[in-house]
């Protein structure tokens, strides 16, 4: 989620909305902050709701993580006046201690399951692409095998280094997002063949690197050294 918000609340749309009514509902909002100025964060909160929510696939997942933080947020609740009554009842020392011991069984927890993808759309991409920071870009398919096992290379990266990858998913895209992929880029996008797994360097506008099919482990650990992405 943007920055914590709740996708239907993006689109100002209710849970059990109909793929029209989403659909109308970004149309609306589009066109209401195309032209506005300070609006790029609120069109890419825009575009990220509706490109999840359109998604069967990816609308499922998302309902699924709603779902689960509503609970996490019931339970720690229940948690806070679990912890309250100790320190009623047994005092503000004991209790202290169970707080430390479960916010340090917490944040290990969060450490183990950190390793992600920062998943992006056209709009992001376009953004990166643009920005004046070195920004990497993997571009895959979900059924695409030589993308899986690049993604599980990728993760054995993450353990050890804080790198940023941007994630772009060609299954999730129309076809009027592919145009714009392959307009960005003609030399390496060619028509309506996109090649998975593909990575990109990109800054200011410019392409500094594209490679398409799987990278190994050695050619990815040069390739970060080289662009300063690990010492």
């Amino acid at each position: 989620m943007i920055d914590n918000k709740n996708y239907y609340e993006v689109l100002g749309v209710s849970e059990d909305a109909e793929n029209e009514e989403i659909k109308k509902a970004f149309q609306k909002l589009a066109t209401k902050y195309k032209n506005k100025k300070r609006s790029k964060k609120k069109l890419e909160e825009i575009n990220e709701a509706y490109h999840t929510l359109s998604s069967y696939k990816k609308r499922k997942e998302y309902d699924l993580k709603l779902k689960s933080k509503d609970f996490n947020a019931d339970k720690l609740k229940n948690i806070v006046i679990v912890i309250l009554i100790v320190i009623i009842m047994l005092g503000g020392s004991f209790a202290a201690s169970l707080v430390s011991n479960y916010k340090r069984n917490c944040i290990k927890k969060e450490e183990e399951v950190k390793i992600s993808f920062n998943n992006i759309d056209v709009v992001k991409y376009l953004s990166l692409l643009n920005g004046s920071d070195l920004s990497l870009i993997f571009i895959g398919r979900e059924d695409c095998s030589f993308s899986a096992a690049q993604r599980l290379v990728f993760e054995e990266f993450l353990k050890k280094y804080d790198i940023e990858v941007n994630y772009l998913d060609l299954d999730t895209l129309s076809s009027v997002d592919l145009e714009i992929l392959s307009s960005s880029y003609e030399e390496g996008f060619s028509g309506d063949s996109f090649a998975t797994p593909t990575l990109m360097l990109v800054q200011n506008s410019e392409v500094k690197m594209f490679k398409k099919g799987y990278t190994k482990e050695d050619e990815l650990l040069e390739l970060f050294r080289e662009n300063n992405f690990i010492e």
